[in-house]
């Protein structure tokens, strides 16, 4: 086969045929690139980090002043922590006041949370 006019650069062997094939294969490899950019993107949202931070903080005595001071202690080391992460969201999932201890148990994340709270966390 000749080259023809304005195809100098074309190889002997290469048809129109070869040509239109390979063209197919790069839209077909092009459209299955796009398709799996698009999943990546769309279901991205749904990977967001979650962690659950637990603090424990000491009692000096179990009065009332005394365990709020600690439970403020303990939610303020816990932000801290999550904002050291890189958390945006930070919620309450537990506390217990033991007999020299306060324990606070929180979960965070950096996506919305809401879906995931339980029924009976959104209640209170």
């Amino acid at each position: 086969m000749r080259p023809g006019p304005g195809t100098t650069d074309a190889h002997p062997g290469d048809t129109s045929e070869d040509l239109v094939r390979s063209g197919g294969i790069v839209r077909i490899l092009a459209g299955l690139v796009a398709l799996g950019m698009a999943t990546i993107v769309a279901v991205s949202p749904a990977w967001a980090r979650v962690v659950r931070i637990q603090t424990v903080v000491s009692l000096t005595d179990r009065s009332d002043p005394a365990v709020k001071q600690a439970l403020r202690e303990a939610f303020d080391t816990s932000l801290r922590g999550a904002v050291a992460m890189g958390f945006s969201r930070i919620r309450v999932d537990a506390i217990q006041v033991l007999q020299d201890t306060v324990v606070l148990a929180t979960v965070a994340t950096d996506g919305d949370d809401d879906d995931e709270a339980p029924e009976n966390a959104r209640d209170q």
